[in-house]
């Protein structure tokens, strides 16, 4: 009995289907990988800087907070502020706090850069990796100084409108000495923050792409 071939011409349009989604998959992967490493400004309140609105006591352990919530699941990066030191301590702190009951609540991170700002200049501080922050959630960010004899201003904002997607809270949050109970005082603190929103249209071409090559691969298996 004679055995039925494919033809040239079947295996060349499988190989080229196979080519054509093999460069889709490659091309969705490498897309949400630059997404995932490309870092934007996601919520700014810097351009309405205009005075020192603080200037706190490092021996009193004044800690100051400002709170504040991002439209899209987002993997943080980065904040700058404006800020400085009295004297070069090395013991200013930036941290990225979670919320509890409306105050911060327990540390998500310490943030790299200068522990002793000495000019009005802005300053970058960095996560030593991305923090996940959920969409529509309230997080924190707390400035504090661990010496004790160390003073910091750190530069607030009279216009408390923001650009981006999310909010920054209209008031800030304040803490003295060993009390463990916050306060909030109408003042708002400059903040440039930066990160990546978590691709959900990219990983969904990713999915999509895999599973069009897995059906593929049945069929011509069939």
């Amino acid at each position: 009995m004679r055995h039925l071939e494919d033809s040239p011409v079947e295996h060349s349009g499988e190989l080229k289907m196979d080519r054509i989604y093999s460069l889709f998959l490659t091309f969705s992967i490498l897309l949400s990988g630059a997404q995932s490493l490309h870092a934007d400004v996601v919520l700014d309140n810097m351009d309405s800087l205009t005075n020192i609105l603080f200037s706190v006591d490092g021996i009193h352990d004044v800690t100051r907070a400002q709170g504040f919530r991002l439209d899209d699941d987002t993997d943080f990066s980065s904040v700058t502020i404006v800020g400085r030191t009295t004297h070069s301590n090395q013991d200013f702190r930036v941290q990225l706090y979670s919320s509890s009951a409306g105050n911060p609540g327990s540390v998500l991170a310490t943030l790299q850069g200068e522990t002793s700002p000495q000019s009005w200049v802005e300053e970058t501080y960095v996560a030593p990796s991305p923090v996940f922050l959920t969409a529509n959630t309230e997080y924190f960010f707390v400035f504090s100084s661990i010496g004790l004899q160390s003073n910091y201003d750190v530069f607030g904002v009279t216009n408390t409108s923001e650009i981006g997607n999310g909010e920054i809270n209209n008031y800030s949050h304040s803490m003295l000495g060993s009390n463990p109970n916050w306060g909030t005082i109408n003042s708002v603190i400059g903040l440039r923050i930066r990160g990546t929103s978590v691709p959900e249209p990219a990983s969904g071409i990713v999915v999509a792409a895999l599973g069009t090559t897995t059906l593929l691969r049945r069929r011509r298996r069939a």
